[in-house]
């Protein structure tokens, strides 16, 4: 193709843009040289071969087709980088934007669009963290826990379970960081389930790891009793109160509960008093809107190693109150055990 670059020029006069209107046209009808009517831009990778320029109107190796030619008054440029390599900014002749794609006019002539790269960073895998192994009874809700995995750079996006061993459950979600089950029924004695956890982060990269879930007969004769979590009842509290939790209502009725452990799952992060207390305290987070939700998800643990969880639910209210966190209805209570 042969580019009549003379054509370039501004007309500034009405009877220049009618000739020059009329010679495109011309050469339109004509044959190839119709490009040279066209605004131009020129496209520049740096550094050399480490990342496109892509866009339905140009080609995608501006390397080979620096110079391109447009109808359009405005086009978008997406840089996509080549393997090893990421994007850093765009360059252009008027301004620096770093957007990826950019939005550039080509109404007032040429532009010169460069696309800087670097060489990415080696990414850091993620490191998976299927929980501690557990043993519980029939029909008890088993909760799984990956949210100790981690990954340091780029964050993870992606978790999946799969159990590999052991009668067949059915988890809540296998694509969330703690699903639950329901333990199966077992003919006699205990029976250990395995479940992998895959986690991905946004680079791609994955790790495993593998927990192990003993379920234990009830029928059998001096078979250990799982605990009960009670993570008491939700509260109503106002912002900046000091508030308290309350699992002393978990009970095992066996051998006793050997430890509790809260763990805040919703809500403005606060800090515990003593997350392995039963009745740690906190002070209520300052909010904008007119209330919040936080959620705090009590673990015990019997000596025998059986554990259950529960949650509660601590909704805060914007304005100051007196005293310590409490029931959201007021008045006074008695509870007790009816025999």
């Amino acid at each position: 193709m042969v580019h009549h670059h003379f054509l370039y020029g501004r007309l500034e006069k009405v009877s220049g843009c009618v000739l020059l209107f009329l010679f495109c046209l011309s050469v339109m009808l004509t044959g190839p040289a119709a490009a040279t009517c066209y605004d131009r831009l020129t496209v520049k990778v740096d550094p050399a071969g480490s990342g496109n320029i892509t866009s339905p109107q140009f080609s995608t190796n501006p390397s080979v087709y620096p110079s391109v030619y447009v109808l359009q008054i405005s086009y978008t440029l997406t840089a996509v980088p080549n393997p090893g390599y990421e994007f850093v900014n765009w360059t252009v002749n008027y301004t620096t934007v770093t957007g990826n794609p950019i939005t550039v006019s080509v109404a007032d002539g040429q532009k010169t669009v460069r696309a800087n790269f670097k060489i990415a960073e080696p990414n850091i895998p993620p490191a998976a963290d299927a929980g501690e192994d557990q043993s519980v009874m029939e029909d008890a809700r088993v909760f799984l826990d990956g949210s100790g995995s981690l990954d340091p750079d780029d964050g993870i996006i992606g978790y999946h379970w799969q159990q590999t061993d052991g009668p067949v459950v059915i988890l809540s979600s296998p694509t969330v960081a703690a699903p639950f089950f329901t333990a199966p029924q077992i003919q006699s004695g205990q029976q250990a389930l395995l479940f992998q956890l895959t986690v991905t982060d946004t680079d791609g990269a994955t790790d495993t790891d593998t927990v192990s879930i003993t379920v234990q007969d009830t029928d059998e004769d001096n078979i250990n009793d799982p605990p009960s979590a009670d993570a008491g009842d939700g509260q109503t509290v106002h912002e900046r109160s000091l508030v308290t939790l309350d699992g002393s209502g978990s009970f095992d009725p066996d051998d006793g509960i050997r430890s509790y452990s809260w763990r805040q799952t919703e809500g403005p992060v606060v800090t515990l008093s003593d997350p392995s207390a039963a009745g740690p305290t906190f002070t209520a987070p300052g909010i904008n809107a007119d209330t919040l939700t936080m959620e705090f998800t009590l673990t015990v643990e019997d000596f025998s190693g059986a554990v259950a969880m529960d949650s509660v639910y601590i909704v805060v209210q914007k304005g100051s109150g007196s005293g310590s966190g409490g029931g959201g209805g007021g008045g006074c209570f008695i509870s007790g055990t009816v025999r």
